[in-house]
């Protein structure tokens, strides 16, 4: 997309861009430009089929054509526009921290369904990131009270600034906490839910360049072919939970069984599936 042109329609500007992007091997150009197109504009995705003839500004075009050239260098959508919704909250999203993933908004999903609609109980979000968990969980619930425990510094402060941008001051606390070498007060939360580091060195490699080029490599591989973050967690959360707390684990495809043949001697233990069928979280009730 030529950074003179003039008098480019909305449509022409996502033609172009999706060329563009389809030749950088982005796996969704068309629906890429026109998040990014909207973003531009400051109107929803779907306001677009309804403008499409319509004359962008010149300075729009630039903001397109720029994002377009980072997407192009895949740089992750998400990362482009700052923000995200899932599970029914907007979320701010950065290199600090992991972009939450659709796997994850249906262990919300999940939960959602299985707790009382006036659940008031206590949760822990062990490795927060950007507050995805305990923020939606919250704004669903509004009697919880939360505390998300990051250990990264940076993912800590997109952490608060989500709580703030989501208003949840008032349910959401946020700690600095290294589940190597921190511990959790006994008996403290009726809930324990965390989505920790599950891949291997080699399904690290194996990913996109979306991913292994911007993600933070620390939220999303552990040791022990991506199992040692998660043993820990198992480790850490069993005598902080209350009398019938539960613990709820995103896990790799590969560690389900693993799992519950750890936790299934002191609690009832569950797999479920993700929405694409894979065997995926493991709910534990004490």
């Amino acid at each position: 997309m030529n950074e003179q042109s003039q008098n480019l329609t909305i449509i022409e500007v996502i033609q172009r861009s999706e060329v563009y992007l389809k030749k950088k091997g982005v796996e969704f150009p068309r629906l890429d430009a026109e998040w990014m197109t909207a973003h531009a504009m400051g109107c929803s995705r779907l306001d677009l089929y309804l403008r499409f003839e319509e004359i962008l500004a010149p300075e729009q075009v630039l903001v397109v054509r720029d994002m377009v050239i980072k997407r192009g260098k895949r740089v992750p959508l998400q990362y482009i526009l700052e923000v995200m919704d899932f599970a029914g909250i907007s979320l701010r999203v950065d290199q600090r921290a992991l972009i939450p993933r659709p796997e994850t908004e249906y262990l919300i999903e999940v939960l959602s369904d299985r707790l009382m609609s006036d659940f008031d109980g206590q949760v822990a979000d062990l490795g927060s990131g950007t507050g995805a968990i305990i923020l939606s969980l919250a704004k669903r619930f509004p009697k919880l009270k939360g505390c998300g425990f990051e250990k990264s510094p940076q993912a800590l402060e997109l952490l608060k600034e989500n709580r703030d941008f989501c208003q949840l001051s008032d349910n959401v606390r946020c700690k600095q906490f290294d589940w190597n070498k921190d511990t959790l007060a006994d008996s403290s939360f009726d809930l324990i839910i965390s989505n920790p580091p599950y891949l291997s060195d080699q399904e690290w490699k194996e990913t996109q360049p979306e991913i292994s080029g911007h993600e933070p490599i620390d939220a999303l591989v552990a040791g022990q072919n991506g199992f040692s973050d998660i043993r820990k967690i198992i480790d850490l959360t069993t005598g902080a939970l209350k009398p019938k707390g539960v613990i709820a684990l995103e896990v790799g495809i590969h560690h389900p069984e693993r799992v519950k043949k750890i936790l299934e001697n002191n609690f009832d233990v569950s797999i479920v599936k993700d929405q694409n069928n894979r065997d995926r979280f493991i709910i534990a009730n004490r």
